[in-house]
């Protein structure tokens, strides 16, 4: 058998790690952070314990890497679907609507990720430990550097903020845009919450679209 290409041992190796971060991801989702352990990472990948080392340094590297890959993942998705955020003018009712049902979407297609995401964002040292590495390891974590993903947040956040000063010069409405941009965000982040931390899939899918559309309502 012949040996394999540098460029086949590359994707064997990023196969590999894509499959011990689903593995990592199901597990820091479901048990914990804390309490999963490297071997039961180890185990549900089908690889030895000390192979794993040979992947990431630790359970922070692996978890740091998931979400970075996440994010990175979810603002490219987001940002082809979504295009029109970038031009420099007010999001339309319609538009409005068409990002909330692809948020929505996101948060079933990522329910899982999300959850570990909730989790980390609530205990402290955990997010301490992850900021940490961050700054050492990340380019895009560098002073003075912004990452993809930061940059489609930053014109995601303008846009809706903008929809909602728009909304403030039609006569009768008088809302704070800024406030009304915090509760939007608010409602969303309470929507997320909701959905996964309540076994989706054994959430009604006729109700989740109509939450969909009930926020759609409440905002446009």
């Amino acid at each position: 058998m012949a040996p394999k290409s540098p460029q086949q041992l590359k994707e064997i190796r990023e196969e590999k790690k894509a499959v011990i971060m689903d593995s990592a991801l199901l597990l820091f989702a479901g048990r914990g952070f804390h309490a999963t352990t490297i071997g039961d990472i180890a185990e549900g990948a089908d690889i030895s314990k000390g192979l794993m080392y040979n992947y990431f340094d630790g359970k922070e590297d692996l978890l740091a890497e998931i979400i970075r890959t996440s994010l990175a993942g979810i603002s490219r998705s987001l940002d082809a679907d979504i295009p029109y955020i970038s031009h420099d003018r007010p999001l339309s009712p319609d538009e409005f609507g068409l990002i909330v049902r692809r948020l929505g979407r996101l948060v079933r297609e990522k329910s899982t990720f999300l959850k570990l995401l909730f989790q980390v964002f609530m205990q402290p040292l955990v997010r301490e430990q992850l900021s940490g590495i961050f700054r050492e390891g990340s380019p895009a974590g560098r002073e003075g550097e912004e990452s993809g993903e930061t940059v489609f947040l930053s014109r995601l956040m303008k846009s809706i903020r903008g929809y909602f000063e728009r909304k403030r010069a039609l006569p009768g409405d008088e809302h704070d845009p800024g406030m009304s941009t915090e509760m939007f965000l608010l409602t969303m982040k309470g929507f997320a919450l909701t959905y996964v931390f309540m076994d989706p899939e054994n959430f009604d899918s006729d109700s989740f679209e109509k939450a969909v559309d009930e926020i759609i309502d409440l905002y446009k």
